[in-house]
């Protein structure tokens, strides 16, 4: 064999080697399509039943979401009536309050009116006793001297008697 031979030789051997390294690499490293199409499908259809079941719980919670927000609508209903409600208690007590405020006033004025009336009242009382006093005592003096001027008038005619019958005795002597 010739120099040339042994060159190919060597050379197709050298290229069997890398094609069968290649073609164990490419063996080794190859992917089983099917194995991996079963696989991804078994996955799809377990991720299908996940979404599916999530899907039902998704539907499950908004009803629930549905039923809260109607329960809470009717709750916020209520309150809201109760709130009218007492905003009318709390109007027709200002109201009153307004009245019994007003009635107040007006009390409170008479009485100053009925107290000024009293003060006034007795101011006339008092002036008015104060003149009874006087009137009670000019008419006790008034007695007091009628009672004076009697007694002197009794014992003037006690004297004229006794002088009488004194000048009558004398007069007959």
């Amino acid at each position: 064999m010739t120099f040339l031979g042994k060159a190919f030789t060597a050379l197709i051997l050298f290229f069997s080697v890398a094609f069968f390294t290649l073609a164990t690499a490419v063996h080794w490293t190859s992917v089983d399509t099917r194995a991996m199409a079963d696989k991804r499908k078994a996955d799809v259809e377990r991720l299908n039943a996940q979404v599916q079941q999530l899907t039902e719980m998704l539907e499950k919670h908004k009803a629930e979401l549905a039923i809260e927000q109607i329960a809470r609508r009717s709750v916020l209903a209520a309150l809201q009536t109760q709130v009218e409600q007492m905003e009318f208690e709390v109007n027709e007590k200002l109201k009153n309050l307004e009245q019994i405020q007003t009635a107040y006033t007006e009390l409170a004025q008479t009485h100053r009116q009925t107290e000024k009336e009293r003060f006034d009242k007795a101011a006339e009382v008092a002036a008015q006793r104060e003149a009874l006093t006087k009137t009670i005592a000019a008419r006790d003096a008034q007695f007091k001297q009628l009672t004076e001027l009697t007694d002197q008038l009794h014992r003037l005619q006690g004297n004229l008697r006794t002088l009488e019958s004194r000048h009558a005795a004398m007069v007959s002597n």
